[in-house]
């Protein structure tokens, strides 16, 4: 009976310390991932590995083009913004679009015909706009990133970090003109001849996990699935980088919603 007391005794003196974050995401779930809650890192695997960012570049895009006065604007689609890769809406040469809206294309569904054309629009050239790139990058005091590209291809010196982009999300998070769009499912544009395109947002978190509003996707060959989100529940704000993540939206869906619910995370 003593013996089966003290057991017991043990067990119990044991459950605090079960409960209290002992789970931990397994590594290999991502090339690197970075959760924070509050403000506090939680869970990371390489935070501070370069790697290709993918269309999480466009982040860096969207701060430099908030700062332009003229996004009312209309922009005209050039040939070489028309021909861009990936994922794009078709946009034709010498259509015409208020800067604005295609920020909201660039943010929502990723195009990269309309982030081209918006680099092209706001510095004259994709080599200026870029260079505005790499200058706000070296304002943020991140260290590890660097961009060869305003859109997120794959490219030399062209890469970023988990902590880095944790930076930069919350960065984009604190200027409205950029957080309106990250939480739209589904947009259409107009040109200014009437011509409309429809589009889905690339972030499937968006009304399927409660309480995120943002904030942005990406995918190439070499940077796999990338992800940045955001939300609040549970009076918790969490964000989460992750960076070549084969199952990006089961695993994203776990950590979110473990971060969210546990009150063992803090």
């Amino acid at each position: 009976m003593l013996r089966f007391f003290w057991l017991a005794a043990g067990l119990i003196l044991s459950l605090p310390s079960i409960a209290n974050n002992t789970w931990q995401p397994q590594a290999d779930i991502a090339s690197a991932f970075l959760l924070s809650v509050n403000g506090k890192s939680v869970w990371q695997s390489n935070a501070d590995k370069r790697l290709p960012p993918a269309s999480l570049t466009k982040l860096v895009a969207a701060l430099v083009l908030v700062e332009n006065p003229k996004l009312n604007d209309w922009v005209t689609i050039s040939n070489k913004a028309a021909l861009q890769g990936g994922t794009k809406l078709h946009l034709k040469p010498r259509q015409k679009f208020q800067a604005a809206y295609l920020l909201g294309a660039m943010l929502v569904r990723s195009a990269n015909d309309a982030c081209m054309a918006l680099a092209e629009w706001d510095a004259g050239s994709e080599a200026a706009f870029l260079t505005k790139m790499n200058a706000k990058v070296m304002a943020l005091n991140l260290k590890n990133t660097h961009f060869s590209n305003p859109c997120g291809f794959d490219g030399e010196n062209h890469y970023s970090t988990a902590n880095d982009l944790m930076a930069i999300a919350r960065a984009t998070n604190n200027q409205p003109k950029i957080k309106v769009w990250t939480d739209i499912q589904n947009f259409t544009i107009d040109s200014k001849s009437s011509k409309s395109y429809s589009f889905a947002t690339s972030n499937l978190l968006l009304g399927r996990v409660d309480g995120i509003d943002g904030l942005k996707t990406g995918f190439t060959q070499k940077a796999g699935k990338c992800l940045i989100a955001h939300g609040i529940r549970n009076k918790k704000e969490v964000y989460l980088v992750m960076l070549n993540a084969p199952d990006r939206w089961w695993d994203a869906d776990e950590l979110l919603n473990r971060a969210f619910d546990d009150h063992a995370v803090k």
